[in-house]
């Protein structure tokens, strides 16, 4: 009866030791979880996993090798437990020894003494022939395999099914986060390459604005304002010494007329294009002339103030908050019936704030 009795508390021992591993592996895998979903940084991600896996996972050391199909090899990104030296620099090629076989085929493996397996590398885990018991699970998510996690003792036959288990949920949950570093990576890069592309975009317009700015002052403006002056003398001589009727003087001064309003015209075309203000005294009061003039003219009060004029914004900003304000002002002038508008820019050194109200 007390040999029974002995039996029957050695095996609670072994089922309370193997639920207490269980709950402890749980724990450390919520832990994980929780950290790949607060934290951005991949590597602290990375190493905080690290040391729970050798925190739950009875092993002399531990190591994630990450890598890609582009590549074509993994490498060990974070290691615990091993004094190889050049660790960072060793590349394991995808499908070969026992890693990058696990990174290609995305299938787990237990082995109980690995310094016995001929398709073990001589450079995994720095000195593979140190180690015995080994475990290796993808980080894997559906059909995309990303790395491996690999963990060894310098005992044989140490591990079993439960520490596999861990190991694979913990690759899965791993995949997460570099599948979204990935991605976030691309997000940046995208959009890096769109500003870069709308910051040509810009740029060429501004200097096509400018060269058609140009070539009208230097070119068309002079010319209505050199056909200005001579029918103004036209008339002047006309009427001077008498030539011509009434109706010849009349259509002159018509003339005349339609002149002066094409070169007023040809000056509001090109401060629309580039208003000179711009360069020569900034944004601010850029918009706040350009406002008065389209604005006051039609009967609406104009206001403005300027905060942080200590801070002047890059040029391509300035162009594009005068842009918006031409937009807005034309929406006020063909929608709206104010009667008075209130301008407002904010600036410092990280963003730049335009407020119009009407």
């Amino acid at each position: 009866m007390g040999i029974k009795r002995a039996e029957i508390q050695q095996i609670g021992e072994r089922v309370n030791g193997r639920l207490l591993k269980r709950y402890h592996q749980l724990e450390v895998l919520d832990r994980i979880l929780n950290t790949i979903n607060t934290v951005p940084d991949l590597d602290t991600v990375l190493n905080f996993t690290i040391d729970n896996i050798m925190s739950v996972v009875d092993c002399t050391c531990g190591a994630i090798m990450v890598g890609d199909k582009d590549s074509g090899v993994i490498y060990h990104r974070v290691y615990r437990g091993i004094s190889a030296k050049n660790m960072d620099a060793i590349r394991i090629p995808l499908g070969e020894g026992l890693t990058g076989m696990v990174a290609k085929t995305g299938e787990s493996i237990l082995i109980k003494d690995v310094s016995k397996d001929p398709r073990a590398l001589p450079l995994e885990l720095g000195k593979i022939e140190c180690f015995r018991g080994f475990v290796c699970a993808p980080i894997k998510r559906l059909d995309d395999s990303m790395g491996a996690i690999v963990v060894a003792s310098d005992q044989a036959d140490v591990f079993d099914s439960d520490d596999l288990s861990i190991v694979k949920s913990i690759g899965h949950c791993l995949a997460t986060a570099i599948i979204k570093t990935v991605v976030e990576k691309k997000i940046v890069k995208g959009m890096a390459r769109y500003q870069a592309l709308l910051r040509y975009a810009l740029g060429a317009q501004e200097d096509e604005r400018k060269r058609v700015a140009r070539e009208l002052h230097d070119e068309t403006s002079q010319a209505l304002a050199s056909l200005t002056f001579r029918l103004q003398a036209a008339i002047q001589m006309a009427e001077s010494k008498g030539f011509g009727d009434a109706r010849f003087i009349e259509s002159l001064t018509r003339a005349h007329s339609c002149a002066v309003q094409a070169g007023n015209e040809i000056v509001k075309m090109m401060m629309d294009l580039r208003p000179t203000l711009l360069d020569d005294l900034g944004m601010p009061a850029a918009i706040y002339r350009y406002a008065k003039d389209a604005l006051e003219a039609n009967g609406i009060n104009v206001s403005m103030e300027f905060v942080g004029g200590e801070h002047r914004p890059p040029a391509e900003v300035e162009v594009e908050c005068f842009r918006v304000a031409q937009g807005l002002i034309s929406n006020i002038l063909r929608h709206s019936e104010a009667r008075n508008v209130s301008i407002k820019i904010e600036c410092n050194v990280s963003k730049t704030v335009l407020y119009i109200e009407d």
